[in-house]
């Protein structure tokens, strides 16, 4: 059983760590969680005993119990707890709520799905824990929802109000971590546009420390997601929590580390932008967040949130299945296309094995440049004049799937939606990024329009694949429909939710792929409508191989959309190879945005062979464990990684050079993931998995940058 309640304790187990918490004075108190325990473990000799100068407690609790003192699943602001809170919480007449009590537990087979947000799925060995708290007419509920078979355990937050009058949510966090002694680090991902995703690792500073966005997304600059490992982890051996929030706007991943060296973990909404009105008889949910223990390092932590997402994040249709190999238009023609350079353009992508073809930007409206056109779903007679339902049918006769590219959250100030209602703009008219507005998604009305015009669009085209963008971040907080300027960002998110769940159940058989000017929104929220997200709008291989190993660390190398462009294109401006662009670009999705028109047939030949050697190892991509074996940040000489199958009978190993120096030594690259009692063939050697992890592989020097050394790994029967 995932969850059982023995001698007081409540115990969460999944098939490698336990959970364990207590109640004690009508408190939930934090005891355990790390590697699996017996659950008959008595820890609550662990519970702090006495109190200590200027810490207050409650008369009518024991004495030397004061909450300022003592690990919690949950602290309210203003209870006596000076630590980061995770809850804040005020009535009608302006008083701080904190006295919350326990007022019973509930175990529920499987669970229910978060109304309006995204959440993971349920399963047969799922099971819930419900805790209630109360203080006075609010009620509190935490939720710990246990996924065995994926060593993850979510949790989230309800307040019900069941008075008359109403109370002020100010802070809601989704998840709370208390950990006693000991050292820690903190990995989190930060960067900039075109640089989204880094890995940034550091000792847990002292005080509060915060990554966040108020931007209205999860944002280019911060993810929300962070791990806490201890001192001596590193990416495959120690102790490493994992925090992943399941959600795409703005967010605070926080943690507290005091003068007692105890460390607090908090993720959630961020405080900063938000703020609800609970009335009378309402509930409100917070956001879920994803937390998971492994002892196997930053890889093994990795691999338990991966295996997660895949199994009940992503959607179920597209989950385990191949993905398309597309062709996206935009950096060969940005706005230049019309239906006959695009038909020419897809033979030769049916030539080199492509099998779907993206229309982006400039197909719609009188849209010939990005000042002009958005918001006006409706195909453009200059660049279609056949119309997108015949010219589908062409692309499709030529034998290639069709994808078009779609902004719906966005709208010019020079478009005839925006000239007939300036009223479903957010901010000013004066206040504008890329030349656009954003548009309402609070306001129902313009939830409808777009799910009524774009499944026109959908219904005429029936494309197979939609890339959904969106191009700038929230700027202000100004409603027409929503009035309280602290409600508009969350209330944003649902609207967006809301639209793309509207759109994926209408259409269920296409596959949404996300994307924010590149990598802007690349969350577990999104990954639950789309499967994949445009990682980057750098596609640079060099500055690449930080973005992808960054996001891996928290997302499935199957989540990336990953691009051959053009070189130079971004980043460092340097001129690559097809190889080397290619060997980057296979560690996740592949596609390729390239102007077929330029290659060469020896060119086109090449992906013709990339394909077929992609599709060779896609399983891999999809379903495999993926190991960081050499990453940039450690070594900004070499990105080494491997995809193993869950079988662990075949890997695959890529070894890229970023940087080669002089008289350089053979690198040696040692091998995690594979079996250490089977033995492995790597071209003409075959060692056991422990001599190819302990001993290594040694690579053949790279006589220049840009070289990739790609080597399948087989067992040997």
């Amino acid at each position: 059983m995932p969850i059982q309640v023995l001698n007081d304790n409540f115990i969460l187990e999944t098939d490698n760590t336990s959970y364990t918490f207590t109640v004690k004075n009508g408190v939930p108190v934090h005891l355990y969680y790390g590697e699996k325990l017996a659950g008959t473990e008595d820890l609550h000799g662990l519970i702090p005993t006495k109190t200590r100068s200027f810490q207050p407690y409650y008369t009518y609790h024991e004495q030397g119990f004061a909450l300022d003192n003592v690990p919690l699943e949950v602290s309210f602001f203003d209870s006596g707890d000076f630590r980061a809170s995770a809850i804040k919480l005020r009535d009608s007449d302006g008083r701080y709520l904190s006295e919350f009590v326990f007022d019973g537990y509930e175990i529920v087979k499987n669970r229910t799905e978060i109304a309006g947000m995204p959440c993971g799925r349920g399963g047969a060995d799922v099971e819930t824990l419900i805790i209630k708290l109360v203080c006075g007419s609010v009620s509190v509920r935490l939720y710990y929802v246990v996924y065995p078979n994926t060593d993850v355990i979510t949790r989230y937050t309800t307040v019900e109000n069941t008075g008359d009058t109403p109370v002020q949510i100010e802070k809601l966090a989704s998840g709370m971590l208390d950990l006693q002694g000991g050292e820690y680090k903190i990995l989190t991902l930060q960067g900039r546009v075109a640089s989204e995703r880094e890995r940034k690792l550091c000792s847990v500073p002292f005080g509060r420390y915060q990554v966040l966005s108020n931007k209205g997304t999860s944002s280019h600059s911060a993810s929300p997601f962070m791990m806490l490992a201890e001192s001596s982890a590193n990416e495959n051996e120690g102790g490493v929590y994992a925090m992943n929030l399941v959600y795409s706007g703005n967010f605070c991943a926080e943690t507290e580390l005091d003068g007692l060296n105890r460390l607090r973990a908090c993720i959630g909404i961020n405080e900063e932008t938000f703020s609800h009105t609970l009335t009378a008889g309402e509930t409100f949910c917070s956001p879920e967040v994803a937390l998971t223990y492994s002892l196997s390092g930053y890889n093994g932590a990795s691999i338990a949130m991966s295996d997660y997402i895949r199994e009940y994040i992503f959607p179920e249709r597209f989950a385990k299945a191949c993905r398309p190999v597309v062709i996206n238009t935009w950096e060969a023609f940005e706005f230049d296309i019309d239906e006959e350079k695009i038909l020419a353009f897809a033979k030769i992508a049916k030539n080199a094995d492509i099998d779907t073809l993206v229309i982006d930007d400039g197909w719609f409206s009188s849209r010939r440049s990005d000042t002009s056109g958005l918001g006006d779903w409706t195909v453009s007679p200059e660049v279609f004049p056949s119309g997108l339902e015949s010219f589908g049918k062409k692309i499709r006769e030529i034998g290639l799937n069709l994808g078009i590219w779609i902004e719906p959250e966005m709208v010019n100030p020079d478009s005839e939606l925006y000239r007939k209602h300036p009223d479903w703009a957010l901010g000013r008219c004066e206040i504008q990024s890329r030349n656009q507005l954003v548009l309402d998604m609070t306001n129902p009305a313009v939830e409808e329009y777009l799910f009524e015009s774009l499944s026109a669009v959908l219904e005429k085209a029936q494309p197979s694949y939609v890339k959904w963008d969106m191009n700038r971040y929230l700027c202000p907080y100004l409603s027409k429909y929503t009035k309280n300027s602290a409600e508009v960002a969350h209330a944003y998110m649902l609207g967006a939710y809301r639209l793309m769940d509207r759109l994926t159940k209408r259409f269920p058989n296409i596959l949404l792929e996300n994307c924010s000017g590149g990598g802007g929104r690349f969350d577990a929220g999104m990954l639950y409508y789309s499967p994949q997200i445009w990682t980057s709008d750098n596609t640079c291989p060099y500055e690449r191989a930080y973005i992808q190993a960054g996001a891996s660390y928290a997302y499935p190398v199957s989540s990336m959309s990953c691009h051959v462009t053009a070189t130079p294109n971004g980043g460092t401006q340097v001129l690559t190879s097809l190889d080397f662009r290619f060997g980057m670009a296979r560690n996740g999705v592949l596609g390729y945005e390239l102007d077929l028109f330029k290659l060469t047939d020896e060119e086109l030949a090449s992906i013709r062979a990339q394909i077929e050697e992609y599709r060779r190892w896609e399983d891999l991509t999809l379903n495999g464990d993926f190991y960081r074996l050499i990453t940039p940040f450690d070594n900004s000489k070499y990105y080494a990684w491997i995809m193993v199958s869950k079988q662990k009978d075949r890997a695959l190993l890529s070894f890229n050079t970023l940087e080669t120096g002089c008289n350089d030594e053979d690198p040696i690259v040692k091998i995690y993931g594979l079996s250490d009692e089977k033995r492995y063939r790597i071209g003409a050697e075959v060692r056991s998995g422990k001599a190819w992890r302990l001993a290594g592989l040694k690579i053949p020097r790279a006589k220049q940058n840009g070289e990739n050394y790609t080597v399948g790994i087989f067992e040997e029967k």
